[in-house]
């Protein structure tokens, strides 16, 4: 990462306590690492997949031993263990990657696709919104621009659910 994003990135994320959903796969995963280098004051990070989270926390432990990191096994379409968690760690803002990717899949199982991408996500803003974190961001998919997947579908439905 070149000198002028990485500074950009540090002044955002510098003094929050970010969660990043879906942080065991390859979005999530990279979104950690990157804002591990910025040195937040904690990284929160949640995934359903247990074996994938801890490869990512033992990465970034090793390459980043000053940074807070925070892993926990949660699903982020579950209100109580969400709304518990933000609660508790502070969150002031927010990484939604969580959200099924693999075409193939979702068309052909939509309602999955649309349990985890819409409601996961609806759930997740709604959840930011009552504790008044001041700022959530969804991390998309260019499928959304112009949809002609389910996948596609279920991510401009998340979008719009943002603006």
């Amino acid at each position: 990462m070149d000198g002028r994003r990485q500074t950009g990135l540090r002044s955002w994320v510098s003094n929050q306590r970010l969660l990043v959903t879906g942080a065991g796969g390859s979005i999530g995963s990279e979104l950690c690492r990157q804002i591990a280098a910025a040195c937040p004051k904690r990284l929160i990070a949640i995934d359903h997949n247990v074996n994938t989270l801890y490869n990512m926390k033992t990465k970034l432990q090793r390459d980043f031993p000053g940074i807070a990191v925070n892993a926990f096994v949660a699903d982020s379409t579950d209100k109580k263990a969400m709304t518990q968690l933000l609660q508790y760690q502070n969150v002031s803002l927010v990484l939604h990657a969580a959200a099924y990717k693999h075409l193939p899949l979702m068309e052909q199982d939509p309602i999955a696709a649309v349990t985890n991408n819409v409601l996961g996500t609806h759930r997740m803003l709604k959840i930011a919104h009552d504790l008044q974190i001041p700022r959530f961001v969804l991390i998309s998919s260019d499928k959304a621009v112009y949809p002609s997947s389910i996948m596609g579908a279920t991510k401009r439905l998340g979008e719009l659910l943002i603006s």
